[in-house]
């Protein structure tokens, strides 16, 4: 998915601020005991993250790896049509629960932060009873993150 609009030097900023949370969620994941990929393909695109609980041996229909959190990080402001790609890719992937993060460094405006999330808000409350997906933002990452390791930020 591109991360801005912007020129070659905006889109790689946004970039190094996307790494730098897929870090922090790498280390949530592992202290979790969690294995983790990144840009996990879908039938409908791919999804940024994904969490899984790994198992011993294979398991019938399911095999090695069961994802329990699929990750779609916005680090800028999206159409609602990207959102709802968002959604889609999180349907497809069928974790136990999906997240649509919202980088607020990303925006340049707090009204479309806002924006955003509460369209993605509104879309997610669609598919409730399909999947379980929840909108974020990264001051929710910012406290498990503390929780977990200590108070480290």
């Amino acid at each position: 998915m591109p991360l801005s609009n912007g020129n070659s030097e905006e889109s790689l900023d946004l970039n190094q601020l996307r790494l730098k949370w897929i870090d922090k969620l790498y280390s949530i994941a592992s202290k979790l005991g969690l294995t983790q990929k990144k840009e996990v393909v879908t039938n409908g695109g791919r999804v940024d993250l994904v969490w899984y609980h790994t198992f011993e041996s294979d398991l019938p229909n399911i095999g090695l790896e069961l994802p329990l959190v699929g990750f779609e990080i916005e680090a800028s402001w999206r159409t609602r049509k990207h959102i709802k790609g968002d959604i889609f890719n999180l349907l497809e992937l069928s974790p136990a629960l999906g997240i649509i993060l919202f980088l607020r460094k990303g925006f340049e405006d707090e009204a479309d932060l806002r924006g955003n999330v509460e369209a993605a808000k509104k879309y997610t409350r669609g598919y409730s009873g399909l999947s379980r997906i929840a909108v974020w933002t990264d001051n929710e990452v910012d406290e498990i993150y503390a929780r977990m390791l200590g108070g480290q930020t």
